[in-house]
């Protein structure tokens, strides 16, 4: 037979249900009859993790409990961080204790997620279904994850599937313009293998307002509508071994008017595969395959189609050293990575005189690739119960501008269980990315009175950080 527990909850007009299904065995009649307590849910996370590096978590209970449909709704209340919208056609980027967002990197489940390869993440593109927590790693996080991550990593960790059972869970609301929103997940598993789906619908009809205000689906008569599923698999074939395969799908339409002629139609593709294997109780491997693209098809001003695609392949080995009284972590990783665009132009907005020799662009459109690799080690190193130290150092190469080694360096003190003292210094390097070097001139609406175009004689951009 199997334990039903269902949970109902409201906010404003939706409505949320969750069911699990978990099975039990026939008790055997006990010895002495004592009293049984059992807990509900899962206590909350730490607030801040003890490591080097500033980690914040935000916990289950904590994303059930925020008024967020999607990941900017939960991030922007969080001290040092700021949201922006229409930020050159990302709905809403996120900045950290001030940098730039391009030195934000936004994942989910430790990968890329939404947004254009190599440009800033769009937070509003990723919904919570069916998530654990929420990671902020602040500060200086270029050795691990990319050498132009001064400004640190948002990382949203999905929930693993049951160990043995079913869990469904599904919500859904209403509002004013039109508005819609609804998730679900179906998940089940046993004790070596498990399965997980959510999906996720966001609709809102556009509107004029006094002030000229619109959202993203234009004016009166238009719509912005997005659908998102996503998708794993965790496989368990030996004890210390470890399968996962993750792979999703998102579609967006806005249509900027009622006839459907001025629209802009996203699609989303991704794919990863992750094995991890535990050699012994100090060594640990992991290796990890990616594959991303992002498909835009738009007729709203300028007519194009812009195609994007990158492969990745990351390998990391962990062991745990002692020397003596101290203990350290060791982290060796490599990682590759070959980002492609592939831009095809169908018309040029009225603003751009293509006889103007001023005007410097490529009228046949792009199709360019990098090839990016790193290498990185990393050593973390309890000195005392109340100091650890953390060393590190990347060697980031590129095929189209100069390699670079940039080093990073963390302490952590905790001098009493109430306070704690971090000091953190890093390098930083960030080439131009394929947008910014070969991007035409776009104009993003109608009539707009500006032009954004690529340039490229850019160079790279270096920085140096500081963090206490």
């Amino acid at each position: 037979m199997a334990r039903v527990a269902t949970a109902l909850g409201a906010w404003g007009l939706g409505c949320t249900t969750a069911v699990a299904f978990v099975p039990t065995a026939a008790a055997e009649a006990p010895v002495e009859e004592t009293r049984r307590i059992e807990v509900v849910g899962e206590p909350d996370a730490r607030v801040f993790e003890d490591s080097a590096l500033e980690v914040q978590i935000v916990s289950e209970a904590e994303l059930r409990a925020a008024p967020a449909t999607n990941a900017a709704d939960v991030v922007e209340h969080l001290i040092g961080i700021r949201t922006q919208g229409r930020v050159q056609g990302e709905e809403q980027v996120v900045s950290i204790e001030g940098l730039p967002p391009e030195y934000t990197r936004v994942l989910v489940n430790g990968q890329r997620y939404a947004g254009q390869i190599g440009e800033v993440d769009d937070l509003r593109d990723i919904c919570l279904e069916n998530l654990e927590r929420v990671e902020v790693k602040r500060g200086t996080q270029g050795i691990r994850y990319g050498s132009e991550v001064a400004g640190g990593v948002i990382d949203l960790v999905s929930k693993r599937p049951p160990k043995n059972g079913t869990r469904a869970h599904i919500q859904s609301g209403l509002g004013d313009a039109g508005a819609v929103i609804g998730s679900g997940t179906l998940a089940w598993g046993r004790e070596r293998f498990g399965t997980a789906l959510s999906y996720c619908h966001d609709q809102i009809d556009g509107f004029d307002s006094d002030e000229g205000v619109a959202t993203s689906g234009g004016t009166d008569g238009g719509q912005r509508k997005s659908d998102d599923a996503y998708g794993s698999t965790v496989w368990n074939p030996a004890p210390g071994l470890e399968w996962t395969t993750r792979y999703g799908y998102r579609t967006e339409r806005d249509e900027f008017d009622a006839s459907g002629d001025s629209r802009t139609d996203n699609d989303r593709y991704l794919a990863n595969s992750e094995l991890g294997w535990e050699v012994g109780e100090a060594t640990r491997t992991l290796g990890r395959f990616a594959y991303y693209r992002g498909i835009t098809d738009s007729t709203n001003a300028r007519s194009f189609r812009f195609d994007e695609h990158e492969w990745k392949g990351e390998a990391e080995l962990e062991h745990y050293l002692e020397t003596g009284a101290l203990g350290h972590v060791l982290t060796l990783g490599a990682v590759y990575q070959r980002p492609a665009l592939d831009l095809e132009e169908r018309g040029f907005p009225s603003l751009i005189d293509v006889s103007d020799p001023r005007v410097d662009f490529q009228v046949e459109g792009v199709r360019e690739e990098f090839d990016v690799g790193a290498v990185f080690l990393e050593s973390e190193t309890e000195l005392t119960s109340w100091a650890t130290v953390l060393l590190g150092v990347r060697g980031q190469f590129h095929s189209q501008f100069a390699d670079r080694v940039l080093p990073q360096a963390a302490l952590r003190l905790k001098p009493h269980e109430t306070l704690a003292l971090r000091f953190e210094w890093g390098q930083h390097y960030r080439p131009p990315t394929l947008k910014d070097l070969f991007q035409p001139p776009v104009q993003n609406f109608e009539d707009a009175g500006y032009l954004l175009q690529g340039n490229p004689d850019l160079k790279p951009e270096s920085s140096e950080r500081y963090r206490v």
